[in-house]
């Protein structure tokens, strides 16, 4: 699942010890490559209980300003001795050198921060049979992607919490966002925020109440901690639990549910 971007404030990038055999915007993108996370860190996907053999969560920054550095040494026409390690790296990092044709065939580096970013993800959950999140982290709200928060896990409960995490670190984002009291105003910013935060709550239930009822054509009867992706679609890492349980009450209440 991926968000809309939150600012760098609420969630600070780790970073690694440049080495002598990288450049420092790889050594702090890429401390973690894709065999150590999906071999060392999960292990095995033999079921051992109900979240197999590691029953590891990781969170981890993907830093989207390293792939943009990274990816222009693919068309750069410059000399530069440690290309060769770097391009290299990105690929250990990676799990492959998919990434490059990804890059090469972006319209922009927007578009190719999110196309590789998209395959990192899909490529760890599906090796190691998990669940992800995934973050845009930016410095400022009007500012391109600075890295990408990512969070896999196997394990239901997980997902669910991540979400409600996104969801509320979002609300104080925009609460930052307001400007500051001045006296004499003759309204109160506190006042319109909660009611724009009500209207957005309004939408998002509408959002979910479709999803569900979608479900419900397709699937029949089913469980909703088991189809968070497709009850959330539109509105992951914005809306959270207490929207779900507004729009199944709704229905419920109009006999389109059994149960609430």
């Amino acid at each position: 699942m991926i968000t809309k971007p939150v600012p760098a404030l609420l969630c600070t990038p780790t970073g690694h010890t440049p080495t002598s055999r990288t450049t420092p915007e790889l050594a702090t993108a890429l401390g973690l490559g894709f065999d150590a996370l999906t071999q060392d860190i999960f292990g095995s996907r033999a079921q051992r209980g109900l979240t197999g053999r590691h029953a590891t969560d990781v969170l981890l920054n993907f830093n989207a300003n390293a792939v943009r550095r990274i990816g222009g040494l693919l068309t750069s026409p410059k000399q530069n001795p440690s290309k060769p390690a770097t391009l290299n790296a990105m690929d250990a990092a990676c799990g492959g050198d998919w990434w490059r044709e990804e890059f090469l065939d972006s319209a922009d580096n927007q578009e190719a921060v999110a196309r590789i970013t998209n395959g990192f993800v899909d490529r760890v959950s599906q090796e190691i049979g998990c669940g992800a999140w995934t973050v845009e982290v930016c410095n400022r709200a009007h500012h391109q992607v600075a890295y990408n928060l990512v969070f896999f896990t196997r394990h239901i409960d997980g997902m669910w919490l991540f979400g409600e995490a996104a969801s509320l670190s979002q609300v104080e984002w925009r609460r930052a966002q307001l400007p500051p009291a001045e006296n004499g105003t003759l309204w109160n910013l506190g006042d319109a925020f909660d009611e724009e935060e009500a209207s957005l709550a309004q939408g998002w239930v509408h959002t979910i109440r479709r999803n569900i009822m979608d479900l419900l054509e397709t699937k029949g009867d089913f469980l909703v901690d088991s189809h968070q992706e497709q009850l959330m679609a539109g509105v992951a890492g914005e809306a959270r639990e207490r929207h779900i349980r507004a729009a199944v009450k709704e229905l419920y209440k109009e006999l389109v549910t059994r149960s609430c």
